[in-house]
């Protein structure tokens, strides 16, 4: 088995732990330059860091295996969790004291609007990440197998381009009418932000492996880079996101070159745990204890102090974990979340 790069969970956990954050409490109290530095890490870490992990893998099955294996375990995750997802809303609905499934949508309507989203890839919930992931993925599997040089320039194209379609569908996404219309422009700027942070990890690992930084160079990165990011933040520049998941994987990638300490692991297991486990922890989080957490709790968070959010946050931390560590005991769901052996029979099944 291959040594885990703390960093990277370390990553992963944070990540994964604004995810929460996001759908239990709100912003309150938060100045705006801090959430929009949490706003840029939010899932294009998961993105950036899926990038950075291509540039350093070897394949020994062709580009279509790849692929392969990327939709059946992405894709079919997407398709059976959209099932539940929706059952779910559907039966929830009726409890929806506080419109947390939807303000618009009820009966039939909601049902007719889940489809809708899970046909256009916006999915259930926070499910349109897994159909946006695949696609990056595949973007970068096929890309890799270019020239060094070919490959360097369509990132950067894809890059630049995206970043100012990204900026350009954000200004005119409110101006889109009808359901289907919306949904397919979100999804199209979802996959431009996808391939934009994918492309941002492969090239970050790529240069990191060609040129060999030694910690005292990497160090010099991290600080230049948060400068940049923190005039990117004041000023508000429209790709300060950029700057800020730049910045958080450059520290992952620091974290993992030198020796952590067991004493420093050991308090920051936790958070390793919810890195190593994230995607459980994503749909566990918003498929059972964000839904009973606003039909239990009155949904007006402004109602709160801050210190009420804080511990309520740390509590649905809490539960969410160990929800996790229970139904990640059954091997169902272990198969259903991506096993590699399981995925190891698929593959060898075509050979």
């Amino acid at each position: 088995m291959s040594k885990r790069r703390v960093g990277i969970d370390y990553l992963r956990g944070v990540c994964i732990l604004i995810v929460v954050f996001v759908h239990t409490v709100t912003f309150l109290g938060m100045p705006l330059r801090l959430t929009m530095f949490m706003e840029g890490i939010f899932l294009n870490g998961f993105y950036i860091i899926s990038g950075y992990i291509y540039s350093s893998k070897t394949y020994e099955i062709s580009i279509g295996q790849q692929i392969k294996r990327k939709i059946i375990h992405l894709g079919g995750l997407y398709i059976v969790l959209s099932i539940l997802g929706i059952a779910l809303q559907m039966l929830m609905s009726f409890f929806d004291k506080y419109h947390y499934i939807s303000v618009h949508y009820s009966g039939w309507g909601l049902l007719g609007k889940n489809i809708v989203m899970a046909l256009t890839l916006n999915g259930v919930g926070p499910l349109w990440f897994l159909p946006i992931l695949c696609i990056a993925n595949i973007f970068i599997i096929i890309v890799q197998k270019a020239s060094d040089k070919c490959k360097y320039i369509i990132m950067c194209i894809s890059i630049v381009l995206g970043t100012v379609a990204h900026e350009v569908i954000g200004i005119y996404m409110s101006s889109v009418k009808g359901n289907i219309a919306s949904q397919l422009m979100l999804l199209a700027d979802r996959i431009i932000v996808g391939i934009i942070f994918v492309s941002l990890g492969y090239i970050i690992g790529q240069l990191l492996k060609m040129y060999n930084y030694s910690i005292a160079q990497l160090l010099v990165s991290i600080v230049l880079m948060a400068i940049t990011m923190a005039l990117a933040l004041w000023f508000k520049l429209p790709a300060h996101y950029i700057f800020s998941t730049l910045l958080v994987l450059l520290v992952a990638v620091l974290i993992d070159r030198i020796n952590v300490h067991k004493i420093i692991r050991t308090i920051f297991k936790p958070l390793s745990y919810m890195g190593e486990n994230s995607m459980y922890i994503m749909f566990v989080h918003y498929f059972i204890w964000a839904p009973i957490g606003f039909n239990l709790i009155k949904k007006d968070w402004k109602d709160f102090s801050f210190l009420v959010n804080a511990e309520l946050f740390l509590f649905v931390v809490c539960l969410t974990i160990i929800t996790t560590f229970i139904i990640r005991k059954s091997k169902c769901v272990r198969h259903l979340f991506g096993e590699e052996k399981y995925f190891e029979r698929i593959i060898a099944r075509d050979k």
